[in-house]
């Protein structure tokens, strides 16, 4: 036997329902955050990748120095 505590049939019901609910709103947040990135592309708020990725190492490098100071 495993050692996982058993529900009764009640609380599966109630924990399923409640996991599905939470999916729910992760998946409706996922859709707006695509939604959002879809309109940023048809409003031309798009970057180079190699632009992208020379922000994002300044950045670190600054963080780097900042912290050896």
């Amino acid at each position: 036997m495993d050692d996982c505590p058993r529900l009764d049939s009640g609380d599966e019901n109630d924990g399923a329902a409640a996991q599905s609910a939470s999916n729910q709103a992760h998946l409706l947040e996922l859709r707006a955050a695509v939604q959002r990135g879809l309109d940023d592309i048809k409003a031309g708020r798009v970057a180079d990748v190699e632009e992208a990725f020379g922000r994002i190492e300044a950045m670190l490098d600054e963080l780097e120095a900042a912290k050896r100071a």
